[in-house]
């Protein structure tokens, strides 16, 4: 029923937030001891001056996801997902750890995207062009997320940008899948909204956190994900 849903939805997004803003403090007393930390020595690009947490992706990830798991019914569709996001993570932690050199990175990515797309994430229906051919299918899938995942990664070097524009797209997502009763994919969308909301509270200027390789690639790997399902 529509009432049991809205009060489903809600839970969710309450456990998501709580969550967030439970395991985000605890992240930052712990991340020195993880290695996950932004040191910003020897490099231009950074902005900030001291060294900084940035396991902020982890908390999002977990917050979103333990509430997805008490809320969503197990599909096939849904583990092939979590299966993906979980390649996509494992190496977005490695490059946190280690630094990854672009080709192993861009390597991970390609494997956590080409899981999903042998799970059924593919743009079948083409905007314009209709039914194309399987091979251009394929391949615009693959840019299509491979571009989403690097644009949230790359947008994530200023206090609040990653987690701002991925919380707009969220909420459009969220809203979208409400109006095509995709109830999958809305609440994936609000959980991880919620998620977001938490991370933000210690990430906007001055921010005592980041969100590091993991959470950017992962988010912008849902994003993309999400979008492709609701779409097609």
């Amino acid at each position: 029923s529509e009432v049991g849903m809205e009060i489903l939805f809600l839970y969710s997004f309450c456990l998501a937030l709580v969550l967030s803003l439970i395991f985000i403090p605890i992240l930052i007393r712990i991340s020195s001891y993880l290695r996950l930390v932004d040191n910003p020595e020897g490099s231009t690009r950074k902005l900030h001056k001291d060294p900084m947490p940035r396991s902020g992706g982890l908390a999002i990830i977990l917050s979103a996801a333990i509430a997805l798991l008490l809320v969503l019914p197990n599909e096939e569709s849904l583990n092939r997902f979590i299966l993906s996001c979980l390649v996509i993570v494992g190496f977005g932690l490695l490059d946190d750890l280690v630094e990854l050199r672009p080709i192993s990175k861009l390597g991970g990515q390609a494997l956590g995207v080409a899981l999903a797309m042998s799970g059924g994430m593919v743009i079948w229906d083409v905007p314009f062009l209709g039914a194309a051919p399987d091979w251009f299918c394929y391949a615009l899938t693959f840019i299509f997320v491979m571009g989403v995942i690097n644009g949230v990664n790359f947008s994530d070097g200023m206090d609040g940008l990653a987690a701002g524009t991925t919380l707009m797209a969220m909420v459009v997502i969220f809203v979208v899948a409400l109006e095509s009763n995709n109830t999958q994919v809305a609440a994936i969308a609000l959980a991880i909204c919620a998620a977001l909301v938490g991370f933000l509270r210690f990430n906007t200027h001055p921010a005592v956190i980041f969100m590091g390789d993991a959470g950017s690639q992962c988010l912008g790997f849902t994003v993309a994900w999400l979008t492709i399902t609701l779409s097609q």
